[in-house]
């Protein structure tokens, strides 16, 4: 006799839910990447420099190396190896320059150029002068030296880049310079996309009795900034079979994905199909339901081949509001990495509650205290497209000056 599957957590607070969310996927190994496609990505380790940076003690300036005090005879500059062995070496570049200076001598150089040993100093070209092949300097305190010291940025092993970093141009090229050629990075999770709907309309001005589609436009984008990435959108009509086989082709995709999500179909009407639809798939409920509002109805499942389900309600904000309180957590768990942080913030006004459930309503940041906007309908997104985030207020409501958990708006995530 088979064991009964176990029982999901029905409406569990929006924490426990995050909490079962973050929990549920089984890590991704990192992905290691070129240098060239690592922007923007999140390192996943610390990342040491394989050389001294500088790794040879090099030229600040164009002008000439010296040993001792002048004038100095000037000597001849002796072709370097290049790293191309076919190009052929320009006298003028940095690669010539002497490899030995005898005191009393001076060689050219040039910025980035091999300091030759026995060289104590660097001559800017702007204080120097050449007469008949000896080098005189202008009078004048001397200053620096203008030799950049191996290992003045950074010594081998030192770690010059953390873990967490999201990595822009300048990581990228402090990488190159400690001699990396990839990096390891966070994965990204691979989420195929099931909207639903016989009431979408794609394009224009929707027609009575339907609504124009917002979730074909703006999931891919928002995944995206919560670290996924959306590798295909299939749509279903309102029946059973359509949704049935628009998942199962959900996973038959190449790359196959790592989660699933849908939009619609999460209620208990005659067109809501989602939960006997996984039924027939065999898969496992691990939430159904959020004790919140918007975004109540949302579930999150595991397919019997591992690959998670986030069913999103069908109502925009509702969609939105549960895309924070459970896609994020379930990406982050994909990646390894914990529960995505709660800010808190400081009420101006007294808020209602909402018996039986918390409410999260967007909010913007006047004066440095949360202001609850406008338009939050579920259906509604002006008021989350001037948020700042999400103000969880609780079923009691709070009184103006609460300090209250709050959420980032998934572009601010």
């Amino acid at each position: 006799m088979s064991a009964k599957p176990p029982t999901p957590h029905s409406r569990p607070d929006w924490q426990t839910a995050r909490n079962i969310a973050n929990r549920a996927p089984a890590r991704l190994p990192a992905a290691v990447v070129p240098l060239a496609d690592a922007a923007a990505r999140i390192l996943a380790n610390d990342v040491a420099a394989l050389a001294d940076v500088p790794h040879y003690a090099s030229s600040a300036m164009d002008g000439w190396a010296v040993s001792g005090d002048g004038p100095w005879m000037l000597v001849p500059a002796r072709p370097r190896p290049v790293a191309d062995s076919a190009a052929e070496p320009d006298p003028s570049s940095a690669q010539f320059t002497a490899t030995v200076l005898a005191h009393g001598t001076a060689a050219l150089i040039v910025t980035g150029g091999l300091v030759p040993a026995g060289a104590d100093r660097v001559v800017p070209s702007e204080r120097g002068t050449v007469d008949v092949g000896l080098l005189a300097e202008q009078s004048g305190p001397v200053g620096r030296d203008h030799i950049r010291a191996a290992g003045e940025e950074a010594r081998q092993g030192d770690i010059v880049l953390h873990r967490g970093l999201r990595l822009n141009p300048a990581h990228i090229a402090v990488a190159a310079s400690c001699g990396h050629d990839e990096l390891p990075v966070r994965a990204r999770p691979r989420v195929a996309l099931v909207l639903t709907g016989d009431e979408v309309q794609l394009t224009g001005i929707p027609q009575p009795g339907f609504v124009r589609d917002s979730f074909g436009v703006t999931l891919p984008s928002l995944i995206g900034s919560l670290g996924g990435e959306v590798v295909s959108l299939l749509r279903s009509r309102d029946s059973l079979a359509d949704l049935l086989g628009a998942l199962r082709d959900s996973q038959r995709g190449a790359p196959t994905p790592d989660l699933i999500v849908t939009t619609g179909g999460t209620g208990a009407s005659g067109v809501d199909h989602l939960h006997e639809a996984l039924r027939g798939l065999g898969a496992e409920l691990l939430v159904d339901r959020v004790a919140m509002r918007p975004g109540g109805p949302s579930l999150v499942a595991r397919l019997p081949n591992g690959c998670l389900l986030l069913g999103l309600p069908g109502n925009p904000l509702a969609a939105m509001v549960a895309l924070v309180v459970l896609g994020h957590p379930l990406l982050a768990g994909c990646a390894g990495e914990p529960l995505p942080p709660v800010s808190t913030v400081v009420t101006r006004d007294a808020l209602e509650g909402r018996a039986g459930a918390v409410l999260l309503s967007p909010y913007r940041l006047i004066d440095g205290q949360a202001v609850l906007n406008a338009f939050t309908g579920s259906a509604m997104m002006r008021g989350l497209a001037d948020a700042d985030g999400l103000l969880v207020c609780p079923a009691e409501g709070a009184p103006a000056g609460a300090t209250l958990d709050a959420l980032p708006a998934p572009w601010n995530a």
